[in-house]
């Protein structure tokens, strides 16, 4: 085929080939809700660039949640009439919660992509009150309550959510069923009820009508620390159950739902008071701690030679434990005249129920000296006020440093040289390691047992034999990576969980926790060295055999922790002590399932 023909079959497909101009749409479940519901909606970028993060002014009332910071894509060619068509879509999932009734109107949202701005069209959505009839007259029902509603940053509130689902009946008569897993997760919020675990007991209501049902009540409680000075929203919490209406025996006597209607229930948020320690009447000595502690001051040994170190050791028990900070010893003046030591931050360990701060101070002069009293503060929410903590000084005694060994005793063999050790005393040298030349070898008989000679006889070959099978067990180890690999993932992993823990920066304290998650995956399934995505995670069912359940909420949890990671703005979840809570009962839930 000629050159010239090529080129005019180049040119007709050229021709024949279209792309559809980029726009941006919102596509939305439904338009219309009741307060607290869920609404699941789409932003769909058409032909266009890699989409950087929607903008959007929300209307007072109105929340919508950004579920991925990485939109799917998807590439499409379709061919009509010998003439292709090419889409390609970038998708954001979002959903959407009204918090009050009203007619809203949503957007326009605007998307920066590839240096051009797109939007959508402005979306009207109704919202009508939940209902209010009585809990007896409802399918589902449910309530919230947090305890305290005022409190200091880093101190715990308990919330606790109940949920009352009617027992299931049908033409008079009422069947037994697991009600709590008719509620639909994927379409319910669950506020920082997500990971809890429900109690059961029973109730019985009477509806407007004066009939009598059966009701199941869940009750989940979780301890949460609140992390940020400022108003903290609990909830709201919407939940979504298909409540079935007809039920059939299959052929193993199991009863099958046939048919079901979709019942919700919600609760309103409430909102507590997070407090920060007051600015009025702050000590120096305040590092930060609230709570109630105690403080103990030791220092080892209390005689040492100079130039030889003393352990101080500085020990806090109360709690929080995880909010304690050291003493700032660089600003003891008095420490610092009459001790020297490194003025970088110490770093606490938990030791029991105390937590426990060491550093190595080197005397500066000789005699009798004093460590003088450490001073540390903390704010006790219960009373309202800074504590003041001082401890007591501490005497020790400094030695001149030795510059020789023991002296030898006058009038002593060694003294005057002895015939029998052939050992002549010099002036000056080394010291002897022993003075009494009684106790020297040459002076003694040399005598061995019969099971001392047998011990001397098996040593070698003993020696051998564990010296082999280490080098032979290195060099599988080696050879299989893989093993190494699996062996280490759980210590490593809670190495970066603690190290996250200890972050004060929330944004640093997230990528630990997202690296702790990922890199236990990456070690323990033996993957592909390299960040695993959440879209990695969901393939691990046909590749790994793990459960689908399980890949999808572990994509979806890390899919929460990239949001909190790149776009902190769009995330209302939970805080870092929580989000760590629920990384290490991942870790422990997939070592029961991988072992």
């Amino acid at each position: 085929m000629s050159a010239a023909v090529l080129h005019a079959l180049w040119l007709v497909v050229l021709v024949g080939q279209a792309e559809e101009a980029g726009r941006l749409e919102l596509r939305l479940d439904s338009q219309a809700m009741t307060v607290g519901e869920i609404v699941s909606a789409d932003l769909v970028c058409t032909n266009t660039a890699a989409p950087g993060l929607p903008q959007v002014v929300l209307p007072e009332g109105l929340d919508l949640k950004l579920l991925s910071a990485t939109p799917s894509t998807m590439s499409q060619m379709t061919w009509i009439n010998g003439r292709s068509t090419r889409r390609v879509t970038h998708t954001f999932p979002l959903r959407i919660v009204a918090s009050a009734p009203g007619d809203y109107v949503l957007g326009p949202i605007s998307v920066q992509a590839g240096g051009q701005t797109y939007q959508t069209n402005p979306v009207r959505l109704v919202v009508t009150p939940r209902s209010t009839e009585p809990r007896g007259d409802r399918v589902m029902f449910a309530e919230l309550q947090v305890t305290p509603r005022r409190l200091y940053v880093t101190q715990s509130y308990q919330a606790t959510l109940m949920v009352g689902m009617r027992r299931v009946e049908i033409g008079g008569r009422v069947h037994p069923m697991n009600l709590i897993k008719l509620i639909d997760t994927s379409r319910s919020e669950l506020s920082v009820f997500a990971n809890g675990r429900a109690t059961s007991s029973e109730l019985r209501l009477p509806d407007s009508q004066g009939a009598v049902h059966e009701y199941e009540v869940f009750r989940v409680a979780q301890e949460v620390r609140a992390q940020q000075v400022g108003p903290l929203t609990v909830g709201p919490v919407f939940l979504r159950a298909d409540y079935p209406t007809r039920l059939r025996f299959n052929i193993w006597g199991e009863r099958e739902i046939v048919e079901a209607r979709s019942v919700t229930a919600s609760a309103d948020a409430i909102t507590i008071e997070v407090l920060g320690p007051p600015l009025e009447g702050r000590p120096d000595a305040f590092r930060g701690a609230i709570g109630s502690f105690n403080m103990t001051v030791a220092a080892r040994p209390d005689r040492v030679e100079q130039g030889q170190p003393v352990t101080l050791s500085i020990a806090f028990t109360g709690g929080p434990l995880d909010g304690v900070g050291p003493p700032d010893l660089a600003s003891n003046a008095e420490l610092v005249s009459r001790f020297e030591f490194a003025q970088d931050e110490l770093v606490g360990d938990l030791e029991g129920d105390a937590r426990v701060f060491r550093r190595a101070i080197f005397p500066r002069q000789v005699g009798e000296q004093v460590i003088p009293p450490i001073a540390w503060a903390y704010f006790d929410p219960r009373r309202e006020q800074y504590v003041s903590l001082r401890s007591d000084p501490i005497p020790i005694t400094v030695e001149p440093a030795s510059v020789l060994g023991p002296s030898i005793p006058r009038g002593s063999d060694l003294a005057s040289g002895n015939a029998e050790t052939g050992l002549t005393p010099l002036s000056g040298g080394i010291s002897p390691n022993v003075v009494d030349a009684g106790r020297a070898l040459v002076s003694q008989a040399p005598g061995f047992s019969t099971a001392r000679l047998v011990e001397l006889a098996l040593a070698p070959p003993v020696v051998w034999l564990l010296t082999t099978f280490f080098v032979h067990r290195r060099r599988w180890m080696r050879a299989d990576a893989g093993r190494m690999r699996r062996r280490r993932a759980y210590r490593v992993a809670c190495r970066r969980l603690q190290a996250a823990r200890n972050r004060r920066d929330p944004a640093q304290s997230v990528a630990q926790l997202r690296e702790a998650l990922a890199g236990y995956l990456t070690d323990r399934l033996n993957l592909p060295p390299g960040s695993v995505t959440p879209e990695d995670v969901r393939g691990l069912t046909a590749v790994r055999q793990l459960p689908a359940e399980v890949a999808g909420e572990l994509a979806g949890f890390l899919e929460q922790l990239d949001l909190a990671r790149y776009a902190p703005g769009t995330l209302t979840g939970p805080g870092v002590e929580e989000s760590a809570d629920r990384v290490a009962g991942w870790i422990e839930r997939m070592e029961r399932i991988c072992k």
